[in-house]
């Protein structure tokens, strides 16, 4: 069997995508959401100070159980 093919054209795919935008402390953040996979891409707002805050809190029952551990 031979194959030939010619005129071969790219069609576009049309998904269903959510675009948004969200304002947090005067910068916008946009977000992707795809409505076949539900893959989300995207940058989120990081607060370092709570990101240290929960650091902490770990460090502290970490330590909890090796001081209960150790009784």
């Amino acid at each position: 069997m031979n194959t030939r093919l010619s005129g071969v054209t790219f069609k576009h795919v049309l998904l269903p995508v959510w675009i948004a935008a969200f304002r947090y402390h005067d910068k916008v953040f946009r977000f992707l959401v795809n409505g076949q996979t539900g893959k989300v891409t995207g940058k989120a707002p990081l607060s370092w100070f709570k990101i240290l805050l929960f650091i902490a809190f770990i460090a502290g029952i970490i330590a909890t159980i090796v001081v209960l551990t150790r009784r």
